[in-house]
Order: C-alpha cells, then sequence, then structure tokens
C-alpha cells in the first residue's frame, strides 16, 4: 500500500547501505514536460528551459522507459530516485508531488486541460539551487513497470504546507545546463558468469605537471643597465576631457539611481529607487506620455500626447528637479514615443497624429528636422550606436506601413520592415548589440523580432491579450513586455530571446482596466524591471517575481538618469 505522503528529509546523492553484487543501474530520461499557468489557461509552455512550480504554475513530467532490460519486471527494481535539478529559487520552501492519473501531452497540456491526478505521494523540501533534490519513488515505478499504460508520470505543485514555495526546476529542453530530471533505476538478478579477461587497455594520457620545487638560491647581483629614454608629456587636457565625459556618462556614482516617471495628471515623479520612495513631484502643466533622459546636461523631456491639443515637450532640470522650458512646434502632432541619441545631442519625437517624426536639438531646444514615416507612431527606439531609429506605423493594417527604418546621418528613411505579423504594433525596443528589434503588436498579443542587419521579420512570440511597452534587459538574455490580460488586469510577459519563447507570465498587482500599464524600463543595473502600472510595480530579474510597489497613481512612462 502506497503511503499517502512521505516526507522526504534530505538525500544524499549516492546510496547509504549495500546493494547485491548482482545490482546493476539503468536511467530512464525524462520523454515529456511542460508546467501550466492559471493565469493563461489557455497557453501551452512544453518548450520552455524550466519547469516552474508554485503561485499560479504546476508542472508536469513523465519518462522513458525503453532503456530497461526485456524482461523487466517490479520484482527486478531493487530501487527508483527521481533526480530534479533547481535550477533557481523565487520562494523556498517544499513541493508536493503527486502521480498523473489522466492522458497528456508536452504539446498541447495547457491549465484548462491537465489531467488528473492522485494524492500528494511526496513532499520535498527545496531551499537552494543550483543542485539535486532526489525522491525514492520505487513503489511508483514499480507499479509503472508492471502496468505500463498507467506510466503517466509525476505532477508537481507547491506544498500545501508551503503554499508560498516559488521554485525553476531544469526541464529537458534546457541544452544549457544538461541537467534534465531522471530516474535512477537500480535492478537486481543472479550474477552471470565470469568474462574471460579483456586486452590490456591503450596508454593513458600524460598525468600532470608536478608540484613546483623549491626556490634556488638567489643569483649575483648583475649589471646596471642603460638609462631609458623620456617618456612622453602626459596631454592633462585631453585625459582631463576624457575623465569629465566619463563622469557625464555614467553620472555621479555617490548619487542614487533615480526614475523620472511621466505621469497622465500633469506632474512628473522622481522615485530614489535604492529605497523605492518618491522624492520630489514636480508640476509640467499637462498630462505626460514618454520621457527620455539626458545625463550630459541633467534634463529629461516629457511628451505631451493630444492634453487637451497641447502639442509639445516638457524640458527638465534634474538637478533642480525643475521645468525650464517647453519645446512647441507645428511639426509636433500627437507628440508619443520619445528617444535620446547616445550623445546627448538629440531627440527623436513620434507624432502620432501625423505620419512624421520631429528631431529635436537639446542644446537650442528647437525642431530640426522632420521625417515621414510610414504612418502615425506611437512607439519609438533607437540602436546603442545611435544610427538608427526604428518607428512603428500603429496603423500598419489600415495604411499598409510597417516598421520605419531612420537613418540619423541623413534624418531619412532608409528602409521599411513590412510582414503580415504586424497588427496594430505599439511598442519597440531594441536589443543591445543593435541586431534585434522587438515590436508588440497590440491587436494580436504577440512581439514580433526583426532581424536589424536584413530587416526582415524571424519570429513572432505569443505573449499578452494587449501588450504595449517593452524592453532588453542591459545582456539582451530577456525581454519584458508590459500590458493587459483578457479581463483588463495588469501583467508583465517575459520573453527569453535565446530561443524566443514566452517564459512567464506576472499578474500586476492592484492595477484595473483604467490603468492599463503603458511604459516599462530596466535599471543600469539590470536588476530590476520598472513598470508604469497603478501603483508602480518592481520586478526582481533574478526570480522575475515582483518585488515591491510604489506609491504612485498615474503614471505612463519610465526612465533612469544618477
Amino acid at each position: 500500500m502506497r503511503p499517502i505522503k512521505k516526507l522526504i528529509a534530505g538525500l544524499s546523492l549516492t546510496a547509504a547501505g549495500l546493494l547485491p553484487l548482482s545490482a546493476s543501474a539503468v536511467t530512464a530520461p525524462a520523454l515529456a514536460d511542460a508546467h501550466t499557468n492559471s493565469a493563461l489557461p489557455a497557453n501551452n509552455f512544453g518548450n520552455l528551459p524550466t519547469l516552474n512550480v508554485g503561485g499560479a504554475y504546476s508542472s508536469l513530467m513523465q519518462f522513458d522507459f525503453a532503456s530497461l532490460p526485456a524482461g523487466t519486471t517490479s520484482g527486478s527494481v531493487a530501487k527508483a530516485t527521481l533526480f530534479l535539478w533547481v535550477n533557481k529559487i523565487g520562494s523556498a520552501g517544499a513541493i508536493d508531488i503527486r502521480t498523473v492519473t489522466g492522458a497528456w501531452s508536452e504539446a498541447t497540456v495547457t491549465q484548462a486541460t491537465q489531467p488528473t491526478v492522485g494524492g500528494v505521494a511526496y513532499t520535498v523540501p527545496v531551499t537552494s539551487a543550483g543542485n539535486y533534490i532526489a525522491v525514492d519513488v520505487t513503489t511508483d515505478v514499480k507499479n509503472w513497470i508492471d502496468a505500463p499504460a498507467s506510466a503517466l508520470g509525476f505532477a508537481f505543485g507547491a506544498s500545501t504546507s508551503a503554499p508560498s514555495t516559488n521554485v525553476f526546476l531544469d526541464s529537458k529542453e534546457n541544452t544549457g545546463t544538461g541537467h534534465a530530471a531522471y530516474l535512477d533505476i537500480t535492478l537486481v538478478g543472479q550474477p552471470g558468469p565470469q568474462g574471460p579477461q579483456g586486452e590490456p587497455g591503450l596508454l593513458g594520457p600524460t598525468g600532470p605537471v608536478g608540484a613546483t620545487g623549491f626556490q634556488g638560491p638567489q643569483g649575483l647581483k648583475g649589471d646596471k643597465g642603460d638609462k631609458g629614454d623620456t617618456g612622453a608629456t602626459p596631454d592633462v587636457t585631453a585625459l582631463t576631457a576624457q575623465l569629465q565625459a566619463l563622469q557625464l556618462l555614467v553620472g555621479d556614482l555617490s548619487k542614487p539611481v533615480r526614475a523620472y516617471i511621466a505621469q497622465r495628471d500633469g506632474s512628473a515623479a522622481v522615485v530614489n529607487t535604492s529605497v523605492n520612495t518618491v522624492d520630489r513631484v514636480l508640476k509640467i502643466a499637462n498630462p505626460g506620455f514618454a520621457i527620455a533622459v539626458n545625463p550630459f546636461a541633467n534634463r529629461a523631456y516629457v511628451t505631451h500626447r493630444d492634453a487637451n491639443r497641447f502639442n509639445a515637450v516638457s524640458v527638465i532640470d534634474t538637478a533642480t528637479n525643475s521645468l525650464i522650458t517647453i519645446v512647441s512646434d507645428p511639426s509636433l502632432v500627437n507628440p508619443a514615443g520619445i528617444v535620446i541619441t547616445p550623445d546627448g545631442t538629440r531627440l527623436y519625437v513620434a507624432n502620432s497624429g501625423s505620419g512624421t517624426v520631429s528631431v529635436i536639438d537639446t542644446a537650442s531646444n528647437a525642431v530640426v528636422a522632420t521625417v515621414p514615416v510610414s504612418g502615425p507612431s506611437i512607439g519609438i527606439a533607437i540602436n546603442a550606436a545611435g544610427t538608427r531609429v526604428y518607428v512603428p506605423n500603429y496603423e500598419s493594417n489600415q495604411f499598409g506601413g510597417g516598421i520605419s527604418v531612420i537613418d540619423t546621418a541623413s534624418n531619412s528613411v532608409i528602409a521599411t520592415v513590412t510582414s503580415s505579423a504586424f497588427d496594430r504594433p505599439y511598442g519597440v525596443a531594441v536589443d543591445p548589440s543593435g541586431n534585434r528589434v522587438y515590436v508588440t503588436n497590440e491587436s494580436s498579443g504577440s512581439v514580433s523580432v526583426i532581424d536589424a542587419l536584413s530587416n526582415t521579420v524571424v519570429a513572432t512570440v505569443a505573449v499578452l491579450p494587449f501588450p504595449h511597452g517593452i524592453a532588453v534587459s542591459p545582456d539582451g538574455a530577456r525581454v519584458y513586455v508590459s500590458g493587459t490580460i483578457s479581463d483588463g488586469q495588469g501583467a508583465v510577459a517575459i520573453i527569453d530571446t535565446l530561443r524566443n519563447n514566452f517564459v512567464r507570465g506576472l499578474v500586476i498587482p492592484g492595477s484595473s482596466p483604467r490603468s492599463s500599464p503603458q511604459g516599462i524600463a530596466i535599471n543600469p543595473a539590470g536588476t530590476r524591471v520598472y513598470v508604469a502600472s497603478t501603483p508602480v510595480t518592481v520586478i526582481d530579474t533574478a526570480s522575475d517575481l515582483v518585488l515591491t510597489t510604489v506609491a504612485i497613481s498615474s503614471a505612463n512612462d519610465i526612465a533612469f538618469i544618477r
């Protein structure tokens, strides 16, 4: 009789007892594995590199017994151990393991179609990552060998004794580590006759170099060498200029990183990100839509999109946190997204009320060029080299446009990326290498991936029903997407850029349809993601879990500066 619940207190990865001399070990690898998400009940996650357990997530796993010798019965099994690799821990605790009693498929299983399971068979503490945990599952494996049709695997969930548990196990798709789950099955039988002695083996490789010997006696002092030539006099002026430029670029490292937040209530909030508190709220007269910062000149720039027909860009002095001027120009028609060149000399503003991009000189705060693009646009992004600006045409389905690519040297469109995958393209971001461009499609709930070298769409990833903002981590490994799910609740989707796969979704606490998250940004260290929700949500990138919130009521976009 299988016990209803076994507490696994901590198992060694080697057997403590002695096995018969005739024992042999066979490995049964994972045949299928997947996790499901109650927040996205219709989505399949069978091809992801991790199996998420806890919160909205539960996981399934089935094994391949083809490696067992013909004629193996339950009586041949001395012991069967399940090994699981813990990739990462969001919240330590314990997981419950149940046997699966209904059929399922890795390629199709979802929260809505997940199979039936039995009662809790095992409870396993999970307290550290980067190691295997081992579970004695001999009884279940014996049952499966006697009745192969019942070998439907295990289901994993947060333990009822530790409901806050959140862990990430390696799946068989995680080729980066090679730590897929497996069963180690020890078989016993009668020993066979001793075989003949084998031929001598090949000569082994040369052994390692031996330890360094004792130091010998010091030699006689040599003759004094000739005097060298006098070195060049350093260019103090040039070195000083370089140091000053570097300080402007990284900011004063003694100061905390600040998040500047454009708000729909006509203000801008300043958040000290070291403690996630609001330091200052300043009035900028009209509702703000998007924001960009200039570390070279202590400036922040806020666009005002159709704010009582107030078509302008506000300029804020970030040293004094005061409004210093407003840029207005006939070319600014419902200005929306805004980006700044890496050298801080030019602003590019997407006009959602016309098919143009306005170029502003930051020294004079004046529009110096207007670039026609493929249609009205909301989002805009610039590559790290400052050579290309990417502008999605939000009305692509209506006007037949796509993503306009602007050459910043000539301020002209040099290419237009078109694809049937574009469906009201909204937000856009470029990875740090400049090789990939990511675009959110508001109507199709997806992200299109563009190869920046060929200007073609190479992948489309399903994310949220209504995606808006998008940001790429500093290492280029993750893409974070803000938007809403089907009930209007705010959410964030996470994409693995190596495989262009949806990794997981996070529900934004406290948000509502009236405060659908728009902007999303990652701090310079790459450790935190800030979502312009109500309140502002802070996500820890190590665990991909919500860390805290900041009490701000009408955030729309976020940028960072020291």
